[in-house]
This record gives C-alpha cells, structure tokens and sequence, in this order.
C-alpha cells in the first residue's frame, strides 16, 4: 500500500508523482490503473460511498466528520 496526504500532495506534486510511478507497474500503467487511483481517491467520491454517509466510529463519531472540503489552507509563519 502506499498512502499520501492531501497537503503533501498539493505541497509537492512531482515528488509523489515519482513515488507513484515507482510504486505502479507497467502493466497496471498501461491498464489505467493510475486513472483509477486518481477517480477513487477524489473527495468528491469518497463523500459519496455509502461507508463514509452512512457508518459511524462507535457511537461517538460518524464517519462524514472525518472529511473536510478538500482545500489546504497555507499557514504563514
């Protein structure tokens, strides 16, 4: 498995984009595995999953609180 942060991401882009296409194949390349990732991970559709709308961590979190909006708010020091 490999796993990012979304400020990572949007901090540094290329460098997790080397460490993406060293984690993935050829083969899954060329199968559009990266298209996948890419559509899966987005905020947009894991609001969506049914998991995330409607489940809870227990009685004290639902899992929708787990999602913000999907923006990075820089932090000047």
């Amino acid at each position: 498995m490999l796993f990012f942060k979304y400020e990572d991401l949007i901090e540094n882009p290329s460098f997790h984009l080397n460490k993406l296409a060293e984690f993935i194949t050829q083969e899954e390349e060329n199968e559009g595995v990266i298209k996948k990732i890419v559509d899966f991970c987005s905020i947009n559709n894991l609001k969506e999953l049914e998991i995330n709308k409607n489940a809870s961590l227990g009685k004290i979190f639902e899992n929708r609180t787990f999602f913000r909006n999907g923006h990075v708010i820089s932090v000047i020091p």
